[in-house]
């Protein structure tokens, strides 16, 4: 595999953006102090002080902002109606990274997309895989012997290659993923593998925002069951949304769950109105017209 040569990371423009966020933070009272100070680096959660210390920090800030965002359970019916409406858009989002694009020698301008379920299932195991590998990285580096240190770059390594095939599933045009789930060992483009930790973070927090938000925020809207005996509010499993959903418009599970963007079922559903077609549909649609 080729290896595209990184550009020097900007370790202090990454805390000087987490300075400024954790000052909005505060001023908004969106965390309490102790919760900050138990994030940031050389805390007892993060006790390092290196530079995956601080995009862990970043990291965690950006989820008490997006907690907060997605904790709307008293919206009015402008701002539900929203965010149904930018659920059925479907529309990606736009980030621009600090590595430059080669062409304009401006940062590089990609779109985060809304995915469906099979993809989001699969970012979701690399999301776990990347949190045990931080811990283990970790433990290595408290125990610090010679074996451990010779464990610490392939931990590294394997650290950017999740990122780097996260990224890739959720800036790839479409709802689908670029690769096969059972693809061995996938190898993203080159720009890809070249991007700073920030831009690896920036970019999963667009995907927090186009995938997680919106399905935190039409979950606060559709109604949930109780379960009288006990007063417990549930939510049906994934696997059984679709089981319904496949019933009810008469489409294969695996097409729901391949061609449709979770976000966008699930707004549809809120409005007792089938998704639009997926591309495949559309134009079998045009050619029995």
């Amino acid at each position: 595999m080729t290896t595209a040569r990184r550009r020097t990371f900007s370790l202090k423009a990454l805390q000087q953006r987490c300075s400024e966020l954790r000052a909005h933070i505060e001023a908004r009272e969106l965390a309490a102090v102790a919760e900050l100070n138990a994030v940031q680096p050389g805390s007892t959660d993060n006790p390092e002080r290196d530079t995956w210390a601080w995009v862990r920090y970043y990291g965690s800030l950006c989820q008490f902002l997006t907690h907060h965002s997605a904790s709307l359970g008293s919206m009015d019916e402008e701002e539900a109606d929203h965010a149904v409406m930018d659920a059925l858009r479907n529309e990606p989002l736009d980030v621009t990274l600090t590595a430059l694009d080669p062409t304009t020698k401006c940062g590089r301008q990609v779109q985060v997309y809304p995915k469906s379920l099979d993809a989001l299932l699969n970012c979701h195991a690399r999301n776990q895989l990347l949190g045990w590998l931080a811990e283990r990285l970790w433990a290595l580096k408290v125990k610090g012997g010679a074996t451990e240190q010779s464990y610490i770059e392939r931990v590294t390594s394997e650290l950017s290659y999740q990122y780097s095939l996260l990224v890739w599933i959720v800036t790839t045009p479409g709802v689908g993923m670029p690769f096969a789930p059972s693809d061995e060992h996938p190898v993203p483009p080159e720009w890809i593998l070249a991007l700073e930790p920030y831009d690896y973070i920036r970019l999963c927090q667009a995907h927090a925002a186009v995938n997680a938000r919106r399905l935190m925020l039409l979950d606060v809207l559709i109604e949930k069951k109780t379960i009288a005996e006990e007063g417990q509010v549930f939510r049906p499993s994934w696997s059984v949304f679709i089981s319904r959903l496949s019933k009810q418009l008469r489409i294969p599970p695996s097409r729901l769950m391949r061609d449709y963007s979770l976000a966008e079922l699930s707004a549809s559903t809120l409005l007792g109105q089938p998704p639009a077609a997926a591309p495949e549909e559309a134009d079998e649609e045009l050619a029995d017209a």
